[in-house]
């Protein structure tokens, strides 16, 4: 198993750059980008301390926060797509 998650696994299990700065704070190490050397350093964070921060009580009721601040929005966002489609189709039939 990989030591190390990078900022870009960490988005992609969840996290938001907020939630990093909360809960995890200062990566663990840097690295040099294989890609572009002369870039910015990645970040990489402890896998264990990672887990650790994701099993503490703060994070699983920020996380549970989070996912209802994006189903509401994903419903919010529906509900505008369906108006601006009736509005349309009662434009097209008038």
């Amino acid at each position: 198993m990989n030591q190390w998650y990078t900022k870009a696994e960490l988005l992609a299990r969840g996290w938001t750059q907020g939630a990093i700065d909360l809960f995890l704070g200062s990566p663990d190490r840097e690295r040099l980008n294989p890609a572009c050397p002369q870039g910015p350093k990645g970040k990489l964070y402890e896998v264990a301390r990672t887990l650790n921060a994701e099993s503490s009580q703060e994070f699983k009721r920020w996380y549970v926060a989070r996912q209802a601040r994006r189903e509401a929005q994903a419903r919010q966002a529906r509900r505008r797509h369906e108006a601006r489609n009736e509005s349309r189709n009662r434009l097209d039939s008038a």
